[in-house]
């Protein structure tokens, strides 16, 4: 995929700059939309760049370049900004002057940026929608053997509707619904027939001009009884557990039977930290009610 960052030249030859480009929303890898400089209405939801300086102390202004299906819908190109990311908000960089057309551009800083960090488009009123932010998006077992997603976002700029898609391996997907958007912007949507083994779901968000961007992926395993699924295993650092129902007790054993990590069970899937254990195999047991499962799994 095509998606031009760029750079003025730098004051030394022997300066060096690394970029990288996301095509998925910036606020789930950590950098919060929600909070931005006043004059920005809105940041995109549909990508992003890393842009570091490697060696040297030059400045440079900074060029991020969008086109209609990647990027979303510009409109007005003298509302659209370069936003950036200081650590904790999303910081105006302005506008310096664009090329191209409202199909196809780039848009520059209006003045150098002497600290690197995450880029993105951005828009200084309601115009450019630049297509959805998620406040969560969860996907959750539930006791009849149906699959609960819910999800809620933020500002809907130009949105029309969410698409529900399924996939067994996380390279062919299907769609199976179709959400349209609303003013609360709380959805769910409960899958009735999930295919047994693993079931991976992400949502696709639809713009009124077409434009479109994915959720990141969450996965369900369904079997034929109430087995336990414990994953990676061997584990590193966290492992993730499905179980049958909510509520309960989540124990790990080390060999000799001591008891050395408890958590609650407050979702169908969750997630255990492991990098304080010692290498080695434990037990992982399950108490539900008057049951009780077993896993082995090895840290390592």
């Amino acid at each position: 995929m095509y998606a031009p960052v760029g750079i003025t030249a730098p004051a030394f030859a022997t300066d060096e700059f690394m970029a990288q480009y996301f095509f998925r929303l910036a606020h789930n890898d950590g950098y919060d939309s929600t909070q931005h400089d006043l004059s920005l209405n809105h940041l995109s939801r549909a990508e992003y760049w890393l842009l570091n300086r490697t060696a040297g102390t030059s400045a440079a202004k900074v060029s991020l370049g969008w086109k209609a299906g990647r990027s979303g819908a510009v409109d007005v190109l003298s509302d659209l900004r370069v936003a950036r990311w200081n650590g904790t908000s999303w910081k105006d960089e302005g506008n310096g002057g664009t090329t191209g057309t409202m199909e196809e551009g780039t848009i520059q800083t209006l003045n150098p940026i002497s600290t690197f960090s995450p880029f993105t488009l951005a828009s200084s009123t309601i115009n450019n929608p630049l297509p959805v932010v998620y406040i969560y998006f969860t996907v959750s077992l539930q006791p009849n053997r149906t699959v609960l997603l819910k999800w809620e976002t933020g500002t809907e700029t130009g949105n029309v509707y969410f698409e529900i898609e399924r996939s067994a391996d996380s390279r062919a997907w299907s769609a199976i619904a179709t959400v349209h958007s609303n003013a609360s912007h709380l959805y769910s949507f409960t899958d009735a027939a999930p295919a047994k083994g693993v079931n991976y779901y992400r949502i696709k968000q639809v713009d009124q001009d077409g434009a479109w961007s994915y959720t990141t992926t969450r996965l369900v395993r369904i079997s034929n009884d109430n087995k336990i699924f414990v994953w990676p295993n061997p584990v590193t650092d966290n492992l993730y557990v499905q179980v049958p129902l909510t509520g309960g007790l989540l124990e790990i054993i080390e060999a000799g039977g001591r008891i050395v990590q408890t958590q609650v069970i407050s979702n169908t899937i969750t997630t255990i930290p492991v990098q304080q254990l010692a290498n080695g195999v434990y037990i992982l047991r399950v108490k539900q009610g008057t049951e009780a499962f077993t896993e082995k799994f090895i840290k390592q």
